[in-house]
């Protein structure tokens, strides 16, 4: 069975209809629990539904991912939750608001007035809950192992494709506006994602931008009419406006953030190319450089062999060879000369 469950392709089919599934029942339960409510309380209902759901997705995502990969969560790693969050929402709300100040430069969109009564409890569980459990599937599950089998930029371009895919079956949702989604918001949350290794920074887009479509401008969100703070109107042609569909299938919205996407991307890049650099360094240094070392100070302190301890020194063959230089004969010659002599002295006597 733990065979079975290391395959990716199993695991990648497991995790998504697992994530999937908690998705649209946090949705059901927004759908269905909360309107049951009495409307003096309905609105702590939605609140405490919101958070339920919420809190729900991440447990089922980490505990079916804890089970089926043994292993630490790191993408959603409390720590880095707070600050990621924070620059993600920063980062989806200045790019949407970029959208419509280009829009609003052209002619296209149209701002109006500002609506102090405006209750924006649906747009904000909308936009937390689009963050959380699409970000868990498409991030978390998609482009995670299909980055394990393939690699970062066919996990991007599957991911994207997914996402885009799954935004057909909306109101006003047409083949270019299902384009545009995978342009726009696929590719940008996926490097967003490849930059930080984590989900919080796109939770934190995601959030960002859905709520200042909805919440802020009061515009169509992918088929989805809301009321926010703003009421935004759009007039000229489809590739402008974005149709039914809204500003996300707009070619302007697509430009942004496709732009803010190769300069994400760029990061991501140059932050690989440096850790190589910076791992290589480390490895020199902790392989290379140690066996140098090791290898010379074996050489020096090893114990000759015996042919070099067989061989007489320089200093031992020194005074024969003065002696030969001062007598002109040869060592040999010495031996022999000696031998005779002490014959000679031996007769004598």
């Amino acid at each position: 069975m733990r065979r079975i469950f290391d395959n990716r392709i199993v695991r990648f089919v497991i995790l998504f209809v697992v994530t999937l599934c908690a998705y649209a029942g946090a949705q059901l339960l927004q759908v269905l629990a909360v309107p049951r409510v009495a409307a003096e309380n309905r609105e702590i209902a939605a609140i405490a539904a919101e958070i339920v759901s919420a809190a729900l997705l991440l447990l089922i995502y980490w505990a079916s991912t804890r089970l089926l990969e043994h292993r630490r969560i790191g993408e959603l790693a409390p720590a880095r939750a707070p600050a990621n969050l924070l620059a993600g929402a920063l980062i989806g709300l200045g790019l949407f608001s970029c959208v419509i100040a280009a829009l609003s430069l052209m002619g296209v969109a149209h701002v109006g007035g500002y609506n102090s009564g405006q209750s924006l409890l649906g747009a904000t569980n909308m936009a937390i809950l689009s963050g959380i459990g699409e970000e868990l599937i498409f991030r978390g599950v998609v482009y995670r192992i299909f980055e394990e089998m393939f690699g970062s930029f066919v996990a991007l371009l599957v991911s994207a494709a997914f996402f885009g895919a799954t935004h057909l079956a909306n109101h006003g949702a047409t083949l270019t506006s299902g384009a545009a989604i995978a342009l726009e918001a696929g590719v940008l949350l996926g490097v967003c994602y490849m930059m930080v290794r984590n989900l919080w920074l796109p939770m934190g887009l995601h959030f960002g931008w859905n709520f200042a479509e909805s919440a802020i401008f009061g515009s169509v969100v992918s088929g989805n009419a809301f009321k926010g703070l703003f009421s935004t109107t759009m007039t000229g042609p489809e590739f402008l406006t974005g149709g039914q569909f809204g500003p996300e299938a707009s070619v302007v919205a697509v430009a942004i953030c496709a732009a803010a996407a190769a300069v994400i991307l760029v990061i991501a890049v140059t932050s690989w190319a440096a850790s190589a650099r910076v791992s290589m360094r480390i490895i020199w240094r902790m392989t290379c450089i140690p066996a140098t070392s090791a290898i010379t100070l074996a050489v020096a302190l090893a114990p000759p062999s015996a042919a070099m301890r067989s061989r007489p020194s320089s200093s031992s063959r020194s005074p024969q060879r003065s002696a030969s230089a001062s007598t002109g004969a040869s060592p040999a010659h010495d031996t022999r000369f000696g031998s005779s002599k002490s014959a000679e002295i031996a007769v004598r006597a």
